[in-house]
């Protein structure tokens, strides 16, 4: 039973993984018994994968067609991202005491350097890996497994969308880097009250840009007016 739960985990992350990197685009129909070949595996762990992400709102189900990748919708984002906000400010506060020093200024020093060498080679894949490191860092020492949880879903999303959009976004990791060094700088002064405002500034921010991407790509999917999102 360990090994079968194990493996459908392992469906279900490297399913996540093709849909967020763009291989399984949205609306796409995703050829499940090609997958299921692809992994060595019988179509059966797939499947059952597949109903878990449908349940998850990353695919859906139609009966006798086939199994699709869905769309993120601006409704859909705004709630999620409204939620995200308040439950990530909820756990910078129990996680500023309780980060290691030696992470976060591991962090600074990362971001600082991204910071102050923007043309370097092979910066843009590190910057999207250290984009989430803050918030990484943030939920990993909150100390609450259930709110650990509930956030790992509600970034899963997130990432989804604004990975989406990001090419209608203007450097949106270059936008963020101050704002995270802003973050673990009061962290690393261990003040809970800062770190929360300058957490909740740039989660409004980062949500607000992504939002109105969502909002014109959809627009200009119905056939609406096709305005690029503000700087």
């Amino acid at each position: 039973m360990i090994e079968v739960a194990s493996l459908g985990e392992q469906i279900e992350r490297q399913l996540k993984q093709e849909i967020f990197s763009g291989r399984f685009k949205p609306g796409q129909q995703i050829p499940v018994q090609e997958f299921a070949a692809e992994c060595g595996i019988s179509v059966t762990p797939v499947r059952d994968a597949l109903k878990r992400l449908d349940s998850a709102g990353f695919v859906r189900i139609a009966p006798r067609k086939g199994v699709y990748v869905a769309t993120p919708t601006a409704a859909a984002f705004r709630e999620i991202s409204e939620l995200r906000t308040a439950l990530e400010c909820l756990a910078v506060r129990s996680a500023a005491t309780r980060i290691p020093e030696s992470e976060l200024r591991h962090a600074l020093t990362l971001l600082r350097k991204d910071r102050a060498h923007p043309k370097a080679a092979g910066k843009p894949a590190d910057l999207r890996e250290h984009d989430a490191l803050v918030h990484d860092l943030i939920v990993a020492h909150c100390n609450n497994s259930r709110l650990q949880a509930v956030m790992r879903d509600l970034c899963d999303h997130l990432s989804w969308a604004r990975t989406i959009v990001v090419q209608r976004l203007k450097s949106p990791y270059r936008r963020s880097l101050p704002e995270h060094i802003e973050v673990l700088e009061a962290l690393l002064a261990r003040d809970a009250r800062m770190a929360e405002r300058a957490l909740r500034a740039h989660l409004e921010r980062a949500a607000r840009e992504t939002l109105e991407a969502l909002t014109t790509q959809e627009q200009q999917a119905n056939g609406g007016p096709a305005q690029e999102p503000e700087a």
